[in-house]
């Protein structure tokens, strides 16, 4: 999975990396807000497959949350 950090520019404006621009992120995109996260995906993505991707991403954060648990046990 890939996960990268993005600081906002002088402007405070986030540049979309070409990665990202080349999975169909380019002039428009959608974002979903809440508290402390925000789902970004390209407008034209069908919300069936955005919410697979997310599906994903969270199975990823629970192994994450799991990996660092058990680090935390060790201590």
């Amino acid at each position: 999975m890939v996960v990268f950090n993005q600081n906002l520019d002088r402007n405070n404006k986030i540049y979309i990396r070409r990665l990202m621009r080349d999975m169909g992120f380019s002039k428009t995109v959608t974002i979903h807000l809440q508290n402390s996260a925000a789902v970004m995906h390209p407008v034209q993505v069908d919300l069936r497959e955005v919410k697979d991707s997310v599906e994903v991403i969270l199975l990823d954060i629970e192994k994450r949350l799991k990996r660092k648990r058990e680090r935390e046990g060790e201590h």
